[in-house]
């Protein structure tokens, strides 16, 4: 029977919390888990080593990350300072409900592959008062209406941010054809995996959703597909104990020596390899916390 990957629970019951990553550490981050919670965080002082959807980045001074809620993540080592500000679905629901521009773009994108932004060292300043400020209210008893937008503020000066320093960005009509085009992988990638199926169902050419993508985002239609396809593989191996074989079926390969060869091109390793790479330690449990 296949068991999920493990879930980290928020600390505390509150919707909005802010840790400060000096002496930090939970051992249940150094494995592959998943987050009940949104996560935005950026190193202070020092580096460290983390993973998100099993692709590896450095944590260094001014570098922020955003971590959306079912994300896998592994921390191999933490820096020596920074902050990290963990919130519900509600919250990040209503910062999109005030910011819609921001929704399902630059650093918000479901879809995104680089899930960071460097901050110039006046903004770094910014968000550290804000930061301290979040703390002062959340330590003086929640008010719901004040975290939310301290939170709102970090969240989209670290939107902005991003989108000025990345060339790929959506606006107009491109952000409802991009968008849709998200729902519609979402839905259907375990079994349409061509490019052709979604410009029929968004009433576009497979050549000129194929410009769009890569003026927004950088990469074709297809690389969006075998991406999330890709994701879908990596959390099924580490996270439950299907077999291979089983896998390929539930994903729509024709066997599995297909799946192994679609998975073998994009990650140069073969499905079990990567599997015993990531697997956790037989005594391994997981305990509700932050990381």
């Amino acid at each position: 029977m296949s068991q999920p990957l493990p879930f980290q629970a928020m600390l505390e019951a509150a919707p909005i919390q802010i840790l400060k990553m000096s002496g930090f550490h939970d051992p249940s981050s150094d494995f592959p888990h998943r987050h009940e919670f949104y996560m935005l965080y950026w190193t202070v002082s020092g580096s460290g080593a983390h993973s998100i959807d099993f692709s590896p980045f450095e944590m260094r001074p001014g570098r922020l990350f955003f971590l959306h809620q079912n994300q896998v993540h592994q921390v191999a080592q933490y820096p020596e300072n920074g902050w990290m500000v963990l919130f519900n679905m509600m919250c990040f629901r209503e910062f999109l409900k005030m910011n819609p521009k921001q929704e399902q773009n630059g650093l918000f994108d479901n879809f995104n592959n680089i899930p960071y932004v460097d901050l110039d060292d006046q903004l770094i300043i910014t968000l550290n008062n804000i930061a301290a400020l979040l703390v002062q209210e959340l330590s003086t008893g929640i008010n719901m209406d004040i975290a939310q937008n301290y939170l709102s503020i970090l969240l989209l000066h670290a939107g902005q941010k991003y989108l000025a320093q990345n060339k790929f960005s959506i606006s107009g009509l491109d952000t409802e054809i991009v968008r849709g085009l998200k729902v519609l992988i979402e839905a259907n990638f375990r079994s349409k995996r061509t490019s052709s199926f979604y410009a029929a169902e968004l009433g576009q050419s497979p050549r000129k959703l194929n410009e769009l993508t890569f003026r927004t985002m950088g990469v074709s239609v297809q690389d969006i597909i075998n991406q999330r396809l890709l994701a879908e593989i990596e959390a099924a191996l580490v996270g439950s104990n299907i077999s291979v074989k089983q896998l390929a079926y539930d994903l729509g390969f024709t066997d599995q020596p297909h799946l192994t060869t679609f998975f073998k091109k994009h990650r140069a390793e073969t499905p079990v390899a990567f599997k015993n790479r990531y697997l956790p330690p037989h005594n391994y449990t997981t305990k509700a916390a932050s990381s």
